[in-house]
C-alpha cells in the first residue's frame, strides 16, 4: 500500500512554522516537518550527481534527493554536505564508512518508514541493501 507521505521544509526563519493539511483520501497520511533556520558551517555549491540518487527538488536553502536501491543493490557515495535523512520505504541497510579492512567501519540497520536523522557530511560510504524490500530515502540537503 502506499501511504502519502510529505516532507515540508520552511525556509525562512522570522514566521513561525504554520502548515494546515488535510488528508483527503481513505490512506494513512505521513508527514515530516522540517527548518532551515541557518546555513551549516559546510556546503556543496554543486549537486549531487550519483546513482541510484535523484534530485527531486531545489530552492534556495536545500536540495531534496532520493535515494532508491532495490534487495542486493550498492551505492558508493559521498554527501559532502549536511543533511537530514527521513526513510520512505525501510529495508535491511548495511553502511561501511572508511573503504577497505581494517580502516573501515561496518554495521547493519532495520530501517522503517519515518526513521529520520540529521547527518554531517561523509565521503565515501558504501551504502547495500541486504533486505529482502525496496528501500528509499530523502536526503534532503541543507545549504
Amino acid at each position: 500500500m502506499l501511504i502519502p507521505f510529505f516532507l515540508l521544509i520552511n525556509l525562512r526563519s522570522d514566521k513561525p512554522l504554520v502548515h494546515k493539511i488535510t488528508n483527503k483520501s481513505e490512506k494513512e497520511l505521513y508527514c515530516i516537518d522540517a527548518e532551515v533556520l541557518k546555513s551549516p558551517p559546510v556546503t556543496s555549491p554543486l549537486p549531487l550527481i550519483a546513482e541510484h540518487h535523484i534530485m527531486i527538488k531545489e530552492r534556495d536553502r536545500c536540495r531534496v534527493y532520493k535515494l532508491s536501491l532495490e534487495p542486493g543493490q550498492t551505492v558508493t557515495v559521498s554527501y559532502p554536505f549536511f543533511y537530514l535523512s527521513i526513510v520512505l520505504k525501510g529495508s535491511k541497510i548495511k553502511t561501511t564508512i572508511g573503504g577497505t579492512s581494517p580502516h573501515s567501519i561496518t554495521y547493519e540497520n532495520s530501517t522503517v518508514l519515518g526513521n529520520e536523522s540529521w547527518c554531517t557530511p561523509t565521503l565515501d560510504v558504501t551504502i547495500t541493501n541486504v533486505g529482502s524490500t525496496n528501500f528509499e530515502q530523502f536526503i534532503a540537503e541543507w545549504r
